[in-house]
């Protein structure tokens, strides 16, 4: 007569049987019905430089810094220049100065902090870009040029639909009985985009799913581009674009909306 499990004892070889079948040869889609299974691609460009401050974090770093540089202790001369040298005296000239400066600022309150000012005059001649390019003037969705401090992501638009902002989705496709999420993944890249455009699949596992209208499941794989630029199959997607995810709202589907923007950033 067999022994009896425990309950305990039971549901630890359920869970075990379980997790060995979902999650073999990196989510194989073998077991999987044709076209029940569809791939998706969560494609981003991270910020390129970093937002503006606003004015209460840019008042905050300038009172740090400046309480930092009023209140650091001096400088020891005495490890690098010989008692008695020119090269002291004239360090502690500079220091004396830079003293009686520090402790004017701390006087004057958090109104009187300022800037470290730059000495360097070939760093003072730099001229900082414009955050605002001239892509953003004219407002080309399908340059990378675009939104520098913001994450933008790539959607396509399906060619059957004409209206201007219906249609839109990131871009998926079927699985092959022999392939892995990621390797899909990486196929439905290059058909769709092109071969110029080198991305980076990050890991075998998907960031989040979304269930068509015809009980279909597209599993987003997480992907960066490293570069080049998309070139849009025709066959596929009649137009590419990169938006932001508020922007994003206002082209996707609700639902389709819903599901994939818990995979997205807010900056």
């Amino acid at each position: 007569m067999a022994a009896l499990r425990s309950p305990q004892s039971a549901a630890s070889t359920i869970v075990r049987v379980l997790h060995s079948t979902l999650f073999r040869s990196s989510f194989s889609t073998s077991s999987v019905a044709a076209g029940s299974l569809r791939v998706g691609l969560l494609v981003k460009r991270n910020p390129v430089v970093l937002r503006e401050l606003s004015e209460f974090e840019s008042s905050y770093y300038t009172y740090r810094d400046a309480r930092e540089r009023g209140e650091s202790r001096l400088f020891n001369s005495e490890f690098y220049f010989k008692k008695g040298t020119v090269a002291e005296a004239r360090f502690q000239e500079g220091s004396a100065v830079a003293e009686s400066e520090s402790q004017k600022r701390l006087a004057s309150g958090v109104a009187g902090l300022a800037p470290l000012e730059i000495e360097d005059p070939d760093l003072k001649n730099l001229k900082k870009a414009d955050r605002v390019t001239d892509v953003d003037h004219t407002g080309n969705l399908q340059s990378l040029n675009r939104q520098l401090h913001r994450t933008l992501y790539l959607v396509v638009k399906d060619p059957s639909v004409s209206e201007d902002k219906k249609g839109w989705k990131l871009p998926d496709g079927s699985v092959k009985d022999d392939e892995s999420l990621k390797q899909a993944a990486e196929r439905h890249a290059e058909e769709t985009c092109g071969g110029d455009i080198e991305l980076w699949v990050v890991g075998n596992a998907p960031v989040g799913h979304h269930i068509q209208a015809n009980s279909d499941k597209i599993f987003f794989m997480k992907g960066h581009i490293i570069s080049g630029n998309v070139e849009i199959n025709k066959r596929i997607a009649s137009n590419h674009a990169w938006l932001t995810k508020q922007e994003l709202k206002d082209y996707l589907a609700p639902d389709y909306f819903a599901s994939v923007s818990r995979m997205m950033s807010e900056l």
